[in-house]
């Protein structure tokens, strides 16, 4: 199911197993996701990241756990994850005594139970909603977690907090022994797609924030303060910046199309200045930003996923 700008048809092999479906409009995530599940023919579905490692025994396995215990659904809730460019690896470890979770990269779950809970019209976060309209006793976290190794790689969508304590260092060597043979043209294909692809495909999926920045005659703090938001790990950001101070020159804004100057000739309240950037945003979601405040790295990834109810880190294959 493919609706981006550069059709992949010719790519397809001569495989009647295969098929290959084209969206002229850009869909959400989990509109795409329904129109592929309406289209299959089989009892199981499985989910297939374009940009993932898979064990050839991945679907034996999983539908066989499926069939042996009536379970309507069934993943991995700790994660092998690769990052061929700096030869690191990690296990994500979801963490014991919260609601069952497993990667939406590796679900697998009955037709059936789709035609009756259907994913939402979501971009973010549909994997979940999905999930947790299951009851809880119909979700199985596989035990067997090497067949499934997501890459972190300069596309990816989601942000990988590889620093949390949900994250654990493991062994690239043991992680490329059992990828075997694939380890080294899936990664050598992956960067190089990477490379062309990151600028388009960082903000797949991912709804555009909008962040307003009402200011005067703070000259003096603003260039600090767009770093700021140039280093959020955020990837679909714009930032609007509404000015009504007395200098004709702001600062010098970076070349950036993310970044928009709004300049006003008089005074202008601080409500009216707020509600002159929404109007001017694109965004779906509009975050306040001081001018004159800290912000981590991480500030819009942590809103967004409070908003969404999203959990942006065991994000797989994104």
């Amino acid at each position: 199911m493919d609706d981006g700008t550069d059709p992949v048809r010719d790519l397809m092999p001569d495989d009647s197993r295969i098929r290959y479906l084209y969206q002229e409009h850009r869909l959400t995530v989990g509109a795409k996701r329904n129109l592929a599940c309406r289209e299959a023919r089989g009892e199981f579905i499985a989910h297939w990241d374009d940009d993932d490692w898979m064990a050839a025994w991945r679907l034996r396995y999983q539908v066989t756990e499926l069939l042996q215990t009536q379970a309507s659904l069934c993943g991995l809730s700790r994660l092998l994850f690769d990052q061929p460019e700096t030869n690191q690896a990690w296990e994500y470890v979801y963490p014991a005594g919260q609601k069952p979770w497993v990667a939406g990269g590796t679900l697998c779950y009955t037709k059936a139970w789709w035609q009756e809970h259907p994913f939402p019209d979501l971009n973010v976060g549909e994997d979940n909603h999905f999930i947790w309209s299951l009851p809880a006793d119909q979700i199985i976290a596989l035990q067997d977690n090497t067949f499934y190794v997501a890459l972190i790689h300069p596309g990816n969508t989601s942000p990988k907090r590889t620093q949390s304590r949900r994250w654990h260092a493991y062994s690239p060597a043991r992680l490329h022994s059992l990828m075997g043979k694939d380890t080294s043209s899936s990664t050598s294909d992956l960067q190089g797609a990477a490379g062309s692809q990151a600028p388009a495909s960082a903000a797949d999926g991912f709804p555009l924030v909008s962040c307003i920045m009402a200011t005067y005659n703070h000259a003096h703090f603003l260039p600090q303060a767009i770093q700021y938001f140039l280093r959020q790990d955020y990837p679909n950001k714009e930032l609007i910046i509404v000015d009504d101070g007395p200098s004709p020159d702001l600062v010098d804004i970076p070349q950036d199309k993310r970044i928009r100057h709004v300049k006003l000739d008089v005074w202008t309240p601080l409500g009216r200045k707020l509600n002159l950037g929404i109007e001017a945003s694109r965004g779906q979601i509009i975050q306040k930003l001081d001018d004159d405040d800290y912000y981590h790295p991480h500030f819009l990834t942590t809103t967004i996923t409070a908003l969404t109810g999203w959990d942006p880190q065991p994000g797989v294959g994104t």
